[in-house]
């Protein structure tokens, strides 16, 4: 297993950032025989440091992929699923706020939707806020709701 995790490291089969930059010191940790699994779900190497820890281990998943398939059973009123740039984006409506407001998502620009089934209910918010690209190998976890109107 250190030999198939060396190589990932290596040769970063996902395009990883993460891996990318911090190669030097994830090859140290494996060499050195620190805990890592390879996640169940997408095949990425998993060191399991973080705050999460027994879950990602218990579930053998790493954390971009524990992290969406928690969300994906958390859709919440405001949370939208949308198509948008030919990605899968979830998308919460923070409310809109009175003009000036601090503290908006991206930075109070406007932003029109209608949630799906709804087309004649058009709604405006400033106050909308990015939660990421769903990764292609979970959208079935997740149902689009809803459209951006452009």
């Amino acid at each position: 297993m250190k030999e198939r995790a060396l190589k990932y490291v290596d040769e970063n089969p996902l395009g990883d950032r993460t891996i990318e930059m911090n190669k030097e010191h994830y090859i140290k940790k494996i060499e050195r025989g620190d805990y890592f699994h390879f996640c169940k779900e997408c095949g990425a190497i998993e060191f399991a440091g973080y705050v999460n820890e027994k879950d990602l281990i218990d579930k053998q998943q790493c954390f971009n992929c524990n992290l969406w398939i928690k969300r994906s059973g958390e859709i919440k009123d405001n949370t939208l699923i949308v198509m948008r740039n030919g990605k899968m984006d979830f998308l919460s409506d923070g409310g809109a706020q009175p003009p000036g407001t601090g503290g908006l998502g991206f930075g109070g620009a406007k932003w029109k939707y209608y949630k799906l089934g709804e087309t004649e209910n058009i709604i405006e918010t400033n106050n909308m806020w990015h939660g990421g690209d769903i990764p292609e190998h979970l959208h079935s976890l997740f149902t689009i709701n809803a459209v951006i109107e452009v």
